[in-house]
């Protein structure tokens, strides 16, 4: 193999070990990547209290 040949088979695995990783790095996270919730999902997970989340959506006390 050439140095060229080395080269290319050096870049090109360590794309896949990137993409990998990627993958798996979202795949551990795939119920936490969704940055909003909507105040319906939030009862419908069942979010616990104190746990810090982001509500996408009009609220109000009076309801």
């Amino acid at each position: 193999m050439t140095r060229k040949g080395r080269r290319l088979a050096l870049i090109g695995s360590s794309l896949a070990v990137v993409a990998v990783a990627i993958g798996l790095v979202l795949f551990a996270m795939r119920s936490n990547v969704t940055y909003f919730f909507s105040p319906a999902e939030i009862v419908e997970k069942n979010v616990a209290p104190g746990r810090a989340c982001a509500s996408a959506g009009w609220s109000s006390r009076d309801r």
